[in-house]
């Protein structure tokens, strides 16, 4: 088959604003780079200060259709003739409809108002024409966040092309992509506290594996709720939980991430793990990993990744076919492993030589093993050869199935096209 055209792609735009937001239960935070070797910065509540949680709560005013964001919202007094709108993620994940006013509201409005009304801060700073691309990142991505963050991203200044999503967990591996190597060639471990349950996640590499290799195990202990806690059971609770994650293990590095942290009762869990180990301590690495995410997507030069990240999202086979191209035969890359599954998609035209068999050839990651599934075109029309036009759309329906889609196109007003077209569903897994 003869290679036409691929349909899709983007210019590279170096100097363009490139945004990491990360969507959290209470808070938002918007971390900002504008070239690929820039450092990022996450924009603050107040002048001067690292105070960057934007609370993620909204407020409307009682009769008019005015509202206030964040923080404006949080304060506004409760004499004020209005309406307060908080645990808002709790409602969008439920799918709860809010009245107000007398009216009813979809919770992903509401949700992708407030969204907006936060960006507008980043505009007092770039103006929306220099944005470039946006990276949401939240602490789980299900079927039923994937399907919301495209309602909302659906209703933002951006083509649906600039705008991505991805998790905690990626996030996270993408702020340890950028740091010394020191701090994450062997193990490391992250500690997410909010005063409610702690998530613990464990990165570590497998630097003699061809590819290299990273991944992240994830583990949640709801034991650390501070409702009712005192400090020196906290403290023995969490020291606790770290040792055993650090039990015959090298940890090069820890990071403590999230507001759980902030009135310094760790004394004896501390003391451990200074032991050997950098330890680190903020809150805002998820958005400054989704800063670098989009950053990595939009602006750097298509290469071989040194590492490839895999989880439980990821698409673990390379998807290809064999073409001409200038006469030449190639192996034409389709859906490239390492992608987030949900991400994977691509669709392009070509001319088919003969027969009516397309064959794609699946390839495992260390590129040590294939096989071939074959889409037969069944009731295709019979013409000459290179006399067919197809387009092909290739996705993933999950980590494990793959969908393919062919168009006849016909061949101009020579051939017209048939209007036939072919689904095929394949397990790669």
């Amino acid at each position: 088959m003869w290679l036409d055209r691929r349909l899709g792609g983007g210019k590279k735009e170096s100097r363009k604003v490139m945004i990491g937001y990360d969507l959290r239960e209470d808070y938002v935070q918007i971390s900002y780079g504008i070239s690929k070797d820039s450092e990022i910065q996450t924009l603050t509540v107040a002048d001067g200060t690292e105070r960057y949680n934007i609370p993620l709560v909204l407020w409307k005013k009682k009769g008019v259709n005015q509202w206030l964001f964040g923080t404006e919202a949080l304060q506004i007094g409760e004499d004020a003739a209005g309406f307060r709108i908080e645990r808002l993620m709790d409602l969008v994940r439920r799918g709860r409809t809010v009245r107000l006013d007398g009216e009813s509201f979809d919770p992903v409005t509401l949700l992708t108002l407030f969204v907006k009304m936060s960006l507008s801060l980043l505009e007092e700073v770039f103006p929306q024409k220099q944005w470039g691309g946006i990276m949401f990142t939240l602490d789980e991505l299900d079927t039923r966040m994937r399907e919301v963050m495209k309602l909302l991203c659906a209703d933002l200044p951006l083509v649906p092309e600039r705008i991505f999503f991805q998790s905690h967990v990626e996030s996270f591996y993408y702020y340890m992509s950028c740091q010394p190597e020191e701090l994450w060639n062997t193990q490391v471990l992250l500690c997410d506290y909010d005063n409610h349950r702690l998530k613990v996640y464990e990165l570590s590499c497998n630097g003699r594996s061809v590819p290299k290799v990273v991944f992240i195990d994830e583990a949640e202990y709801k034991e650390l709720d501070r409702r009712g806690g005192k400090r020196e059971e906290l403290d023995q609770c969490f020291l606790d939980i770290v040792t055993k994650r650090c039990s015959n293990k090298v940890i090069s590095s820890v990071y403590l991430v999230g507001d759980g942290y902030r009135d310094g009762w760790m004394d004896q869990s501390r003391r451990f793990l200074c032991r050997g180990r950098r330890v680190f301590q903020g809150n805002n690495l998820y958005s400054l990993g989704a800063c670098q995410g989009i950053r990595e997507k939009l602006l750097l030069e298509r290469q071989e990744p040194n590492w490839y990240f895999l989880d439980q999202d990821k698409l673990r086979t390379q998807i290809s076919m064999q073409v001409l191209h200038h006469r030449e035969e190639v192996v034409f890359p389709i859906l490239e492993a390492g992608k987030n599954w949900f991400e994977a998609m691509q669709e392009f035209e070509f001319l088919l030589e003969q027969g009516n068999t397309l064959t794609l050839r699946l390839t495992s990651l260390d590129g040590n093993n294939f096989r071939e599934v074959s889409l037969r075109l069944d009731d295709l029309e019979e013409r000459p050869d290179w006399m067919t036009r197809l387009r092909m759309q290739v996705r993933m329906q999950g980590s494990e199935q793959l969908v393919c889609r062919v168009w006849d196109l016909g061949f101009g007003e020579l051939y017209p096209a048939s209007g036939k077209e072919w689904t095929e569903v394949f397990d790669i897994g």
